[in-house]
Order: C-alpha cells, then sequence, then structure tokens
C-alpha cells in the first residue's frame, strides 16, 4: 500500500546547500519528511537553499531548526531595507545609457 505525504510547506531558507542538508540530516533523525529547493545539486552548489517540510510536521520542524542551527545559518526575509534606493536605478541608468551612445559613436566611426 503506497503511503501518502501531505503538501509540502516552506520551513525554511539556508544559507548554502552544506547548511541545507544538515538540516534535513536533523529533520530526518526525527522522523520529519523533507524536500531541499535549489541549486543542491548542481555543477557549482552554492547560495541559499529552501527547506520544505509536510504541513501536519512544520511545528516539530521548527524545534529542530531552532536547537540545531545558527541564525547566521538562516536567510533572513529580504525587506525593504534590503532593496536598492530608486536613485541607484537612475544611476545606473545613465550609466548604461551613455555607455551606448559612447559604444554607437564608436561603431559609427568604425564604418
Amino acid at each position: 500500500m503506497p503511503v501518502t505525504i501531505g503538501p509540502m510547506v516552506p520551513l525554511t531558507t539556508t544559507t548554502s546547500p552544506v547548511v541545507a542538508r544538515v538540516l534535513a540530516a536533523h529533520l530526518g533523525a526525527e522522523g520529519i519528511v523533507w524536500q531541499l529547493r535549489g541549486n543542491v545539486d548542481g555543477p557549482y552548489p552554492v547560495g541559499p537553499v529552501e527547506v520544505l517540510v509536510t504541513a501536519e510536521d512544520v511545528e516539530r520542524a521548527r524545534e529542530v531548526v531552532a536547537a540545531h542551527l545558527a541564525p547566521e545559518d538562516l536567510v533572513a526575509p529580504a525587506s525593504a531595507a534590503d532593496r536598492a534606493p530608486p536613485a541607484l536605478w537612475l544611476v545606473l541608468g545613465g550609466v548604461l545609457l551613455v555607455a551606448a551612445v559612447l559604444a554607437a559613436r564608436l561603431v559609427a566611426v568604425a564604418w
């Protein structure tokens, strides 16, 4: 008889695949079904990895996270303070516009 697993929900996001795998090992040791989402098995496994668990195991899994991971191993959710200010985007747009004009003049002179 096949075993059915409920929907997977996000538990946390870790700073790297290594941290995610360590957390997954702790979750598995507690009998919690887990799934990793992100660049875990790619040729260059770097970057944040999302850890998912079944909906019914979320509370137990949060206890495992609190017991086994340091806060610096987790990725904080993005806030408005983490985003680039609009003025920075205007400066970047201006620099790109100047670069495009200079490139066009260079091509025109070469022809």
